[in-house]
C-alpha cells in the first residue's frame, strides 16, 4: 500500500510543523521504527 510510504514521511512533515499533530502519528511512527 502506498499509504505506508505516505505515513512514513507525513509524520517527519508533522513533527516539523508542530508536535500536537506529531502526537497522533506517533503511534505510525513507532510502529515503522520497530
Amino acid at each position: 500500500m502506498l499509504l505506508d510510504s505516505s505515513s512514513f514521511a507525513q509524520v517527519r512533515c508533522k513533527n516539523y510543523y508542530g508536535p500536537g499533530f506529531w502526537s497522533e502519528w506517533s503511534t505510525l511512527y513507532n510502529l515503522n521504527v520497530g
